[in-house]
């Protein structure tokens, strides 16, 4: 599991999608990887960016087709006790909230005001959904909920004079936990942006290979100013590029 932080990384990554699988080794973990359950029959499946995962500890009590994980688990190369699909061993995961980003013009007055300190993206998309982690100020035990809007009015200068359409991120609180002490907990979340690069994917034509990407602003909500206004800020300082099917 790769995040990115910084703009320098971002640049980077952009359209290359090096994978950190590239020069494994026989045997190689997974930790914390974002993944996507999948079941075929009563057989469970992982979907990660690397790739689809037999993963026979995951359990249909627990888990359902669809849903987003952060899962950690083993590949030995060496020893694949099933012929035509690649076992992952010692499978463990958490199943994160998700939703689908919303496109629309104008006023995104709704009732996802809560405040985000910082956030992170993760360097691994699956099937066009992008997993988040979110630090927020809040009450041991206080649990969110994120949604994601593309605003069709806002769009800012990128580079070669690129238009990048601008995500916002807000966040609402879904339950009222007894403790009041205040400390900064983590929330990790998905976002399904099919609609999204669906719609503003752009084809890229070299003279050796063409591929689709997108580009894309994110901002996410800090708080409000003193005459209530909504006030963003950038997670980065330059549209994120990225490699799309």
């Amino acid at each position: 599991m790769r995040k990115i932080f910084g703009i320098a990384f971002l640049s980077v990554f952009a359209l290359g999608f090096v994978s950190c699988l590239e020069d494994k080794e026989p045997i190689y973990s997974f930790d914390r990887e974002p993944g996507i359950a999948k079941f075929k029959g009563d057989q469970p499946f992982t979907r990660t960016a690397y790739g689809e995962y037999y993963t026979p500890e995951m359990s249909s009590a627990t888990f359902e087709t669809g849903d987003y994980l952060l899962a950690s688990f083993t590949v030995d190369e060496n020893n694949q006790p099933t012929q035509g699909v690649t076992t992952g061993t010692n499978f463990r995961a958490v199943k994160i909230g998700g939703s689908s980003v919303i496109i629309k013009e104008g006023d995104m007055t709704d009732t996802y005001n809560d405040s985000i300190t910082s956030m992170v993206i993760y360097s691994s998309m699956v099937d066009n959904v992008f997993f988040f982690d979110f630090k927020q100020k809040a009450p041991s035990g206080q649990e969110y909920a994120y949604e994601i809007i593309c605003n069709t009015d806002s769009v800012i200068a990128g580079s070669d004079n690129n238009k990048a359409p601008t995500l916002y991120i807000r966040s609402i609180k879904t339950n009222h936990p007894e403790n009041t002490d205040v400390a900064t907990i983590t929330t990790s979340y998905a976002f399904d942006l099919g609609d999204f690069v669906s719609t503003y994917k752009v084809q890229y034509k070299g003279e050796s290979s063409s591929y689709n990407y997108i580009s894309l602003n994110i901002k996410y909500k800090t708080g409000t100013d003193k005459a209530g206004k909504d006030v963003y800020k950038f997670l980065s300082d330059k549209p994120i590029l990225w490699r799309v099917e």
